[in-house]
């Protein structure tokens, strides 16, 4: 039992030592306890740092209370404690200790166990993740990736997901790749596919390049399969899926090559993307034109030539200044 205690002082049991120490302290008499513990005080030393002060504090009068109480109990004659009346006292209040710390200890593990990592990317920027089960994950801007170390690639995959990414899922079989993110599930064996799901759309979408992934809407609980070429959209509100065939599969995940494709999308939709990649704030003195549609590629690495381009398609005038896009329609920004 030696050298259970010792391996309990420094924190090194294991849960089937822990157990095992538990029932020999509950097994040994007063005399056995008193005589392990005293092993135990000559031949080592006993880290209190675990016991918080105001519980030490606790302990200290509750020693000083049961030898008051004895003496008194002998009704005034003097007798010196016997050493091992010292050392039941002291038995029972180190099993106190000893459970104090096992709870301590117990909730300092569940801690440790439910720290995550977590990768996230600000505006305008991007990071490759890789995870240890090999999977790869490019983040688009204003995006976050977190899992739990402890507990990631044992009987799941399991990851937590918010804004934009493209995932490259590695094959396993044996352990599914799962995926959480607001209103929405995704199991995956392995695959590559693109997610977007913000916490401030309207809604999410997955587009699929190859092999197969299981989406499901949390409101409602309908589920879907994708198949390669296909993408499902998740109504948020209604927690509806509609699934699509694709025309265009490399307008798929163009963020990763630092592109936005749009194809007859309106232009207050295109002003929206721009905001959100630099940061900046449209201003116009109209919104007459912001239903018409625009169709083409822009850059996602310099916000003047974006400016430039709806410049020349919509014939108005655009001057920033301090964070913020002045459109006019009238040729000239005031």
């Amino acid at each position: 039992m030696t050298d259970l205690q010792h391996k309990y002082r420094q924190n090194r049991l294991t849960s089937m030592e822990l157990l095992e120490l538990k029932g020999r302290v509950n097994a040994l008499s007063d005399e056995q306890l008193s005589e392990s513990i005293r092993e135990g005080w000559m031949h080592d030393t006993v880290d209190t740092s675990l016991v918080e002060q105001d519980r030490a504090d606790s302990v200290e009068r509750r020693i000083h209370h049961r030898i008051k109480h004895q003496n008194e109990s002998e009704k005034g004659r003097v007798r010196p404690l016997h050493p091992y009346r010292w050392l039941h006292i002291a038995a029972a209040v180190l099993v106190a200790v000893f459970f104090v710390s096992t709870v301590y200890l117990y909730h300092q593990n569940k801690q440790l166990a439910a720290k995550m990592m977590v990768v996230s990317t600000g505006i305008g920027e991007r990071a490759n993740v890789t995870l240890p089960d090999g999977t790869r994950v490019k983040l688009n801007a204003e995006s976050q990736l977190s899992y739990a170390p402890q507990t990631y690639n044992k009987d799941v995959r399991q990851v937590m997901f918010q804004g934009e990414g493209y995932y490259e899922v590695a094959k396993d079989a044996s352990r599914p790749f799962l995926i959480d993110a607001r209103g929405l599930k995704v199991q995956v064996f392995g695959t590559k596919f693109n997610l977007m799901a913000r916490d401030d759309e309207a809604t999410a979408e997955l587009v699929l390049e190859e092999g197969s992934v299981s989406f499901t809407a949390v409101k409602t609980g309908q589920r879907v399969m994708v198949k390669p070429e296909q993408k499902v959209v998740l109504n948020q509100c209604k927690g509806s899926l509609t699934v699509l065939d694709l025309n265009h599969m490399q307008d798929v995940a163009a963020w990763k090559r630092h592109e936005m494709v749009f194809r007859n999308i309106p232009l207050e939709d295109v002003i929206t993307a721009i905001e959100k990649i630099y940061g900046v704030e449209f201003i116009t003195d109209s919104k007459r034109y912001l239903k018409e549609t625009f169709t083409g590629t822009m850059p996602t690495t310099d916000i003047n030539d974006d400016l430039q381009i709806l410049e020349k398609s919509f014939h108005f005038k655009i001057m920033m200044k301090e964070g913020k896009v002045f459109i006019s329609s009238k040729g000239c920004v005031l």
